[in-house]
């Protein structure tokens, strides 16, 4: 009863014709524009149909039926009991078809739950329209327009996409237009610029190879003013002589002309002497022979009156003789002064002598090199002079082309004659080298520039030019230097060993004698790193590390423990210490402390440095400060010297 009463077919609101019309153009007006999944979309928000579903089909035909358009709006159905339609206008009753079974979702009207969509992912962006609530309330009318706002606005903004692109488009074509006119224009330009730059180019190459040249000219002017000043250098100092003596052949020195008058004029003083000193002798016994001759006339005859004069010469008087007696020691006195000034001179020619043996021994080398024909080397490098050969390896001075500035190459040839273990182990030392003296940028250690290979037996390293010479060749010049200059090159020597003792990794010269410090107007620097090593904190302790390298190095410069032939033998950069200590001494005393007059296999067989007590000579006169500061320095047990930064702290270095 309850469903027929709800299935009236008079109800008002249900056949009003101006409802039906609503429905009618929402329905053709969502047909057209909303699309299939949209129009699904719509069902699926929706909680309930806006308009009441039919509950049988007479009545579906009967709310759309023409004569229901001119029948009057019908009241709203109650479910009072004083209803009119019940009471005045009762429904027929008809019989009911049975209606199928419907599945619990249609039946409950839930259609948005079996048309729910699939839920998005959390990471993909929800649209704020098609999360509108799922209230019953929500008019569908509100959300079409809704998505008809978006359309629009979407159609706008393709709109606006599409006239960007258009412009765009056009932009491109107008560039492309412009391009294709500046083309050529352009295509002259660079043209042009290729033929500047292949001018510049070729200027440059015309300078470098000018360059080259002045650099070749003054080198071959610099052997030339050599080999004339060694020539004449050779005549008044001597030169060396091939001398055949019966079947063998030795080479000997023969003296030049200055030479020969020093040895005649110190012959000539010695003659000089000699005679003045007989004289001497004789005026002293005819003295002698005068004054008893005197005293035994006395004795015999009374003394003259005071008025008379005796008819003696003044020559056989004993006044005679002693005045000339005064005279020959004035005279030995003054050749005294010309020896010493001879001898003096004598010094000069024997250092003269020794620059100028060491000077043709160069040349005689810069000669015999396979690399004095001014190569270039590296396509950069321009090879000038031959400034020294060591062992294996000759420095010749050269020209950076590219930078602009002097160098020295230090070339290390292989002798072809070795053994592949003994190429691999120079190999490894100079590698070595390379290795730690490639990071190392401080004022007193020369740079190392670059390194390449020249063949597959000799390669080179660039190192930083240095003027002057090397503190070996100055000490032969000077013999001994003044305490105060000896402190200012020691001092610098001991600022870059405590840079090389403060690197990470910290490094051991352990070859450092004059011979590897260079000096120019007084200040030095250290080079040569060929036997340096570097203490790693895995293979070292606080003593030191391994050594691992007896008999290495220039034994008058190393420390009683690098002669320890044992296996716990062990070293440090205490080693240097000891170096500069020896190095400090030559300095100011002309000598080495230990092993001065011996040979290097003498002082290791005889373990020199080990049993020789240190002395200082008696001159020249050198200060206690001074000779403190070596002591410490030259201190035979190794864990008792102290350490570079510790040395740095004496007195003597701190001075002023």
């Amino acid at each position: 009863m309850a469903a027929t009463e709800n299935t009236a077919p008079n109800t008002p609101e249900r056949d009003h014709p101006s409802r039906r019309l609503r429905l009618l153009e929402a329905r053709l007006s969502a047909a057209p524009t909303t699309p299939p999944e949209m129009r699904v979309m719509s069902v699926a928000k929706q909680s309930a149909p806006p308009t009441p579903t039919p509950t049988d089909e007479v009545e579906d035909v009967r709310s759309f039926s023409s004569d229901s358009l001119s029948r009057p709006p019908t009241p709203a159905p109650s479910t009072n009991n004083n209803n009119v339609r019940r009471k005045y206008a009762p429904a027929p009753k008809a019989k009911m078809k049975k209606r199928k079974r419907q599945s619990p979702i249609f039946k409950s009207g839930r259609l948005d739950e079996f048309f729910k969509p699939v839920q998005d992912s959390p990471t993909r962006k929800k649209d704020p329209v098609a999360e509108r609530s799922d209230s019953p309330q929500q008019d569908d009318y509100a959300y079409l327009r809704e998505m008809i706002e978006r359309l629009k606005t979407d159609n706008e903004m393709l709109k606006q996409a599409a006239g960007d692109a258009e412009s765009l488009l056009a932009q491109n074509e107008d560039l492309r237009t412009q391009v294709e006119i500046e083309i050529p224009t352009l295509r002259e330009q660079l043209e042009e610029r290729d033929a500047e730059l292949r001018k510049e180019r070729e200027g440059v190459q015309r300078t470098k190879e000018e360059l080259r040249s002045v650099l070749v000219s003054l080198a071959r002017h610099e052997r030339q003013e050599a080999a004339r000043k060694a020539c004449e250098d050779g005549e008044r100092l001597g030169k060396p002589v091939v001398q055949r003596a019966r079947t063998s052949i030795h080479e000997a020195w023969q003296d030049g002309y200055e030479w020969k008058h020093i040895q005649k004029d110190l012959v000539s003083i010695v003659d000089e002497k000699d005679s003045l000193e007989k004289r001497r002798k004789e005026l002293m016994k005819r003295r002698s022979q005068l004054q008893k001759k005197e005293s035994n006339q006395e004795v015999e005859m009374p003394p003259p009156p005071p008025v008379l004069k005796t008819n003696v010469p003044f020559e056989d008087t004993v006044e005679y003789c002693q005045e000339m007696e005064d005279v020959c020691r004035v005279q030995m006195q003054i050749l005294k002064k010309q020896e010493s000034v001879l001898q003096d001179t004598r010094q000069r020619l024997f250092k003269e002598r020794d620059i100028l043996v060491r000077e043709l021994r160069r040349q005689s080398d810069e000669r015999d090199s396979r690399f004095s024909q001014f190569l270039i080397m590296n396509d950069r490098y321009q090879l000038l002079n031959l400034l020294g050969r060591g062992g294996f390896s000759e420095v010749f001075k050269a020209y950076d082309l590219r930078d602009g500035r002097y160098v020295a190459c230090k070339i290390h040839q292989l002798a072809s004659n070795w053994k592949e273990e003994k190429k691999r182990s120079f190999i490894r030392h100079a590698m070595r080298e390379y290795e730690i003296h490639k990071s190392l940028k401080h004022p007193r250690v020369v740079q190392l520039i670059d390194i390449f290979e020249i063949d597959e037996n000799t390669f080179c390293t660039v190192l930083e030019y240095c003027e002057g010479s090397d503190l070996d060749s100055y000490l032969r010049a000077h013999k001994t230097l003044p305490e105060k200059e000896a402190r200012s090159i020691i001092a610098q020597v001991f600022s870059g060993l405590l840079y090389l003792a403060e690197q990470q990794r910290r490094i051991i010269h352990y070859d450092l004698k004059p011979g590897n410090i260079l000096v120019h107007k007084g200040e030095v620097q250290i080079t040569d790193f060929g036997l340096s090593k570097i203490m790693n904190e895995e293979s070292s302790t606080v003593d030191g590390m391994e050594l691992t390298s007896q008999g290495a190095g220039t034994m008058w410069y190393l420390p009683p423990e690098c002669f320890d032939t044992g296996g716990n033998a062990r070293i440090s950069v205490k080693v240097d210490v000891w170096s500069a200590g020896v190095i400090l001494f030559q300095m100011l005393y002309g000598r080495k402390p230990f092993g001065h007059d011996q040979t290097q296999e003498k002082m290791f067989r005889e373990k020199t440095v080990q049993h020789q007590e240190l002395q200082f000579p008696a001159k020249p006169q050198v200060s206690d400060l001074a000779k403190d500061f070596m002591k410490k320095c030259l201190t035979r047990k190794a864990s008792v010297r102290p350490d570079v930064r510790q040395t740095l702290m004496h007195p003597f270095l701190r001075k002023r």
